[in-house]
């Protein structure tokens, strides 16, 4: 398996385990989307040790950039939220 190979079938497990945990939640069954999340954690699993690469996949750099983005994402998050707040209850 290629990486080209590897990235589509990791969108397509991603997309069928949202698209069965959704029906399932419809459906009033909150015990198979634990089943429907551990099959497709098994899945790319095996496609992450079928994928012949020497590529580095992720290094360092990228886990920081994630890192100090979901930092940033927070904070602004939580600012807007609390000065969402405060403005709803001067208006109450």
């Amino acid at each position: 398996m290629n990486l080209k190979q590897y990235k589509i079938y990791r969108i397509l497990i991603v997309v069928l385990l949202s698209m069965s945990i959704s029906i399932s939640i419809t459906l009033d069954n909150y015990y198979l989307p634990i089943v429907f999340v551990l099959t497709a954690w098994g899945a790319m699993y095996y496609c992450r040790h079928q994928l012949k690469t020497e590529e580095v996949m992720a290094d360092e750099r990228d886990y920081q950039i994630a890192g100090d983005a979901a930092r940033y994402t927070l904070f602004i998050y939580g600012l807007v939220g609390s000065i969402g707040t405060f403005i709803l209850m001067a208006m109450k």
